[in-house]
C-alpha cells in the first residue's frame, strides 16, 4: 500500500485587513472577504471597500494586495490524494 499524497496551499486569511494596489500609487484599504483556490493551486481573494457610501467586492490576484501580515500567519489548506490500493494506479 502506498502513502497519502499531501499538498499545502497557503493564503491570506479571511477577515484580514490589506491595501488594495492601484498603478497610480492611489492605494487604498480593503478586507479579504473570500478565498477562491483555482486549479495549479492558484488563489484569487474576494476583496471588500467602502468608496464614500458604497461598498465594493471584487476578486484579485495575490499581486493586487498587500498585506504586513507574517508568513506563519497564513491560513494553510490542505489537499490529500489517497493512495492506490496494491496493485491499482
Amino acid at each position: 500500500m502506498g502513502t497519502d499524497e499531501t499538498s499545502t496551499i497557503e493564503a491570506i486569511p479571511v477577515g484580514t485587513e490589506c491595501q488594495i494596489i492601484v498603478p497610480n500609487g492611489d492605494d487604498f484599504p480593503g478586507l479579504v472577504i473570500a478565498i477562491k483556490i483555482e486549479s495549479q493551486g492558484r488563489v484569487s481573494y474576494e476583496v471588500a471597500w467602502w468608496d464614500g457610501r458604497g461598498r465594493n467586492e471584487e476578486w484579485m490576484g495575490r499581486n493586487e494586495i498587500e498585506v504586513s501580515l507574517p508568513q506563519a500567519s497564513y491560513t494553510k489548506v490542505g489537499f490529500a490524494r489517497p493512495a492506490a490500493a496494491d496493485g491499482e494506479g
